[in-house]
């Protein structure tokens, strides 16, 4: 709806009871001129609303606080319309995507949703860091991160994400390396996935400490130059995945020496420099 510039007060009605008192989900797609949705005047008009997708409303800098949101989606918005929500507390899943001008997320933000489970932050080409609050919500399982080209590290404090069970890092070229305590400490960590980093150069040794881990994928990694040792110690992996990292010439010593017991579940996939190796 291209001509639409503000959902106003008209837009709940004249009654004074609850406008939507059964509404439970509202997506807004494609109103590239919406600049602002009114909120109903004293009223909660979205009392069980429980998810809330946004999509390309670029202009939209305001939106009704709905206490009751555990779920947000905002894709092709702007980093405007994000920071007006400050005051949601009950959110459980929250993703971002196609926010061109967000540089960093609020911690006041995070610590005000402490039943976070599911983040994701795609195409933010702006966001350079991640406050430390995000290491203290306790319920987090489930962190992607996409596309992301001047974020350089994770925040200090990543370790304390005890219950995050899949990591996913993807096109963020900044990060260099991984920071040497945070993965090791991810004791339910069970897929983490590090894929088109191109100047990632080396993954922490603590890798080791993934017990729990079952699926491991590494792909198109040009500057990673070795896999760290220790590898031998994740005794529930399931699959193993490398695609694409020309500087990797061989496999830790310690996968060869055990192949026949622990690489007996293991698919690997190669490309390149490991093609020719033998088992």
């Amino acid at each position: 709806m291209p001509a639409v510039t503000y959902i106003g007060r008209e837009f709940y009605g004249d009654i004074t009871e609850r406008p939507f008192p059964s509404l439970k989900e509202i997506v807004l797609c494609d109103f590239p001129n919406l600049q602002e949705w009114f909120a109903a005047d004293g009223r909660d008009a979205f009392p069980v609303l429980s998810k809330l997708i946004v999509k390309k409303c670029p202009k939209l800098t305001a939106a009704p606080i709905v206490e009751s949101l555990q779920h947000l989606e905002l894709h092709s918005c702007s980093a405007t319309l994000f920071n007006s929500m400050h005051a949601l507390s009950s959110l459980k899943i929250l993703a971002i995507e196609k926010v061109a001008d967000l540089v960093s997320l609020s911690g006041e933000f995070l610590t005000n949703n402490p039943f976070l489970t599911s983040l994701e932050i795609i195409s933010c080409p702006k966001l350079c860091l991640f406050p430390s609050e995000l290491c203290t919500l306790a319920a987090r399982k489930s962190l992607k991160i996409r596309w992301c080209e001047v974020l350089s590290s994770l925040p200090q404090g990543f370790q304390n994400l005890k219950a995050l069970e899949s990591l996913e890092i993807t096109d963020c070229h900044s990060i260099v390396s991984m920071t040497h305590n945070g993965i090791g400490g991810l004791s339910s960590l069970r897929s983490l996935s590090i894929e088109n980093s191109s100047n990632l150069i080396s993954l922490s040794l603590s890798l080791q400490n993934l017990t729990y881990l079952e699926h491991l994928t590494i792909m198109y990694c040009p500057s990673l130059v070795s896999l760290p040792k220790g590898l031998h110690h994740l005794s529930a992996l399931r699959s193993l995945t490398i695609i694409s990292c020309p500087q990797i010439l061989s496999l830790p010593e310690e996968l060869q020496c055990h192949n026949t017991g622990l690489l007996r579940n293991w698919e690997l996939s190669w490309v390149s420099s490991l093609a020719g190796e033998t088992w």
